[in-house]
């Protein structure tokens, strides 16, 4: 009979195209994950990386929603003076965070083959101005851990985010290329991977 139950089971299997994938909850794992920033100005390139990092996700079979929140206080660019006038500019006190939510998202690839690209449709919000988003994510399984990789460029003006300048002679460019890596454990178990 149990037999009979394990090649029940596997030709079910077969015959729909894997498992079913039960409902999950899975958060970000801020001290393995990683979010940088390069801005050009007139003179040089800056590098910046973000401290604070929050969010996840609830996949219900293969489809995912969720959010990834990223603290601005906490953007930095290893410079003090230069910091400041970044928080002045996303006016910190006020909007304390970009945020970008998803929803929909089909998860197959990663959860099949364990790797692929998803393309996250969603809304980025940033100095509380909102605009539709996709984001062409590669991911990729590690153990039991999500790990999305991939970056994205944001238009500062998109979000009324007047660049900085120093005496009009030193510009920032409108543009600043994000680059991440962003890993996600399953609630269940995330005391595990910590």
């Amino acid at each position: 009979m149990f037999r009979f139950l394990k090649i029940a089971l596997c030709l079910l299997s077969v015959l729909t195209g894997g498992y079913a994938q039960a409902d999950q909850q899975w958060q970000v794992l801020p001290e393995k994950s990683r979010v940088g920033f390069i801005v050009h100005s007139t003179l040089h390139e800056v590098n910046g990386k973000a401290r604070k990092l929050s969010g996840g996700f609830e996949q219900k079979g293969n489809l995912a929603k969720g959010a990834i929140d990223v603290d601005v206080a906490g953007l930095t660019t290893a410079n003090k003076a230069r910091d400041k006038n970044m928080y002045r500019m996303f006016d910190v006190s006020r909007y304390a965070k970009v945020h970008f939510n998803f929803d929909n998202t089909d998860i197959t690839n990663v959860l099949d083959r364990h790797e692929g690209e998803i393309r996250f449709s969603g809304v980025m919000t940033i100095h509380n101005i909102s605009h539709p988003m996709t984001i062409l994510s590669k991911e990729h399984r590690e153990g039991s851990a999500f790990v999305c990789e991939g970056r994205l460029l944001i238009h500062l003006k998109d979000y009324a985010l007047k660049p900085p300048s120093i005496l009009g002679l030193i510009r920032v460019r409108d543009e600043v290329q994000v680059e991440y890596s962003i890993v996600f454990v399953n609630k269940a178990n995330a005391n595990d991977n910590s």
